[in-house]
């Protein structure tokens, strides 16, 4: 509705930078479509979102609900036996990751590893080094873009570039649209 409404107002400033409400409705129908077209996501699956906060969590977030599909927030800071378990709960076997925790996010065709994760890095968010006078930029934060290796890992720019149309999906008030889990201190954590 925003962005229909207000198409060139800021939605997101991050680091000085502006992703405008436009902006952000076009990358989500881009990643909805990935998803769906891509990576074979289906209404009511579950899609973990391992991230900072960050204009690509947001849009991550808005795209997997798009889609229809079940957004599970996971902390960043879960080292990969924490990971494997809320894949393996959840069902989850699609996820957006930053590619600062990739190495903690499993992938392979094992119960507790994802299929497909779509990563991104936080720089790409970032129109060059353009924080507020006096801020300084975390070095996570623009660090830039490393080269993907595995072959279950999708760069997020790859994703926005492949051009796809989305589908819109029959959602209904009742459908699951989150899967927050406990933080698990007295024992595995639920959903």
């Amino acid at each position: 509705q925003n962005a229909r409404r207000y198409p060139d107002k800021p939605a997101i400033v991050y680091g000085g930078s502006v992703v405008t409400y436009a902006q952000l409705d076009a990358q989500v129908d881009a990643l909805a479509a990935f998803l769906q077209q891509r990576l074979g996501v289906a209404p009511g699956q579950r899609v973990l979102l391992v991230s900072q906060n960050c204009p690509q969590f947001v849009a991550a977030c808005y795209a997997v609900l798009r889609a229809g599909a079940v957004v599970v927030p996971v902390n960043p800071m879960c080292k990969e036996a924490e990971i494997r378990f809320f894949v393996e709960d959840s069902g989850a076997r699609i996820a957006f990751a930053a590619q600062e925790v990739l190495a903690q996010v499993p992938v392979g065709d094992q119960p507790g590893e994802l299929q497909q994760v779509v990563v991104h890095a936080y720089a790409d968010a970032l129109a060059g080094p353009v924080a507020p006078p006096g801020v300084e930029m975390p070095e996570w934060v623009t660090a830039p873009r490393t080269a993907l290796s595995h072959p279950c890992h999708v760069a997020w720019v790859d994703a926005l570039a492949a051009g796809l149309a989305f589908t819109p999906i029959a959602a209904s008030p009742d459908d699951l649209a989150l899967l927050p889990y406990t933080s698990g201190t007295t024992g595995h954590p639920k959903g």
